[in-house]
């Protein structure tokens, strides 16, 4: 998310000062909710790999999500997006959708675009989301079916942005950046401007959510991954001023230093509340308890936890170059505070490319 500051003036916009009373007092504003896990593709760098055909009598059900989102709201949630898997997959979505539009909350909608036919893009031209963030795996057909793994997905993935073009539905496009469609990201990029429409793109792949390694043979080398974002003055400008913003990093001590809990939340499709989406070690089940419950007791319980005194990432110069986490350190060490070492010759490069700015 942009800044959004008034460059000229310094003001800050009314989202930021939201979000910045958010994090002072603990709301829930942004709530990220996994609709189910299924999906129709079987792209190669996912971390749901593993669990994409989770039975749908596993899935929260229609009644169960719109009973959240009333906890949610009563609790402060303005802004909820709906994920998966495919979430556009559930027969139910429509109405699900309905609801939380109903209930007043600003919707975002992560998809692979693969089932916005004209009916559903006429639909979201009735009931506007306020986002939709659409995934293209490659510029070529050869290259995005053989990261999605389905004949026919490239050209309804295409079809797909032009109805929501047509129709003036709010959309961007964004990619995962792999050994396979990197040297198609200029390709991407250039796409997405016909369009109007910003384009975003990571290279950093994790491990599958049961910590399966599978889909780490398509990451990119370290310094291919950061010339890629040094090539992007808008990527490279956000890590410059990010750095800028953040100064020295104080050690506070606690595991999770991250914004998890503070302003958000997620919930996957089987009713567990995290953190994040990545953090599997810690959840709270949605079925046996309220969400109140769990924003005010269990996640406040869960920041508290205090790392190892001999962690070596807590008096470790680079973390502020660092994006790694206790949940993805999890899932690739199998130890929360073990470093990574992929993240940690990628923070070590961009401590480098800093020095010379």
């Amino acid at each position: 998310m942009s800044n959004g500051a008034n460059e000229h003036t310094g003001e800050k916009t009314f989202l930021e000062r939201v979000l910045e009373r958010g994090r002072k007092e603990r709301v829930p504003l942004l709530g990220t909710v996994e609709l189910t896990r299924r999906c129709p593709l079987a792209c190669s760098h996912c971390y749901l790999g593993f669990d994409r055909n989770t039975p749908p009598d596993e899935e929260l059900t229609g009644e169960e999500l719109i009973g959240l989102f009333d906890q949610f709201r009563a609790e402060g949630c303005l802004f909820l997006a709906f994920t998966g898997g495919e979430p556009l997959l559930r027969k139910d979505f429509r109405e699900i959708y309905l609801e939380a539009l109903r209930k007043g909350f600003l919707v975002s909608i992560f998809s692979g675009g693969t089932l916005i036919d004209q009916d559903m893009a006429d639909f979201f031209s009735r009931y506007p989301p306020f986002h939709i963030d659409i995934t293209i795996p490659g510029a070529t057909e050869k290259t995005f079916e053989r990261i999605t793994g389905r004949s026919g997905s490239f050209r309804q993935n295409r079809k797909a942005i032009e109805l929501l073009a047509e129709r003036g539905i709010p959309f961007g496009l964004k990619t995962v950046v792999s050994c396979l469609n990197r040297k198609e990201l200029g390709k991407m990029k250039r796409f997405a401007r016909q369009y109007g429409k910003n384009f975003r793109f990571d290279s950093q792949i994790c491990p599958q959510l049961n910590g399966a390694p599978d889909n780490l043979r398509y990451r990119l080398d370290p310094r291919e991954a950061i010339r890629l974002d040094l090539e992007d003055e808008r990527k490279w400008g956000e890590w410059k001023d990010y750095i800028c913003r953040s100064g020295d990093i104080n050690d506070t001590g606690l595991l999770y230093s991250c914004g998890g809990g503070l302003t958000s939340f997620h919930v996957n499709s089987r009713g567990n509340l995290s953190l994040c989406v990545l953090d599997t070690n810690f959840s709270f089940d949605l079925r046996k308890g309220s969400f109140r419950k769990a924003w005010r007791e269990f996640i406040p319980l869960v920041r508290t936890i205090r790392s190892e005194p001999d962690s070596p990432c807590r008096g470790c110069r680079l973390r502020i170059f660092c994006t790694n986490c206790p949940a993805w350190a999890r899932l690739e060490t199998g130890n929360p505070e073990k470093p990574v070492n992929y993240l940690c010759q990628i923070a070590g490069i961009r401590d480098k490319l800093m020095q010379n700015e």
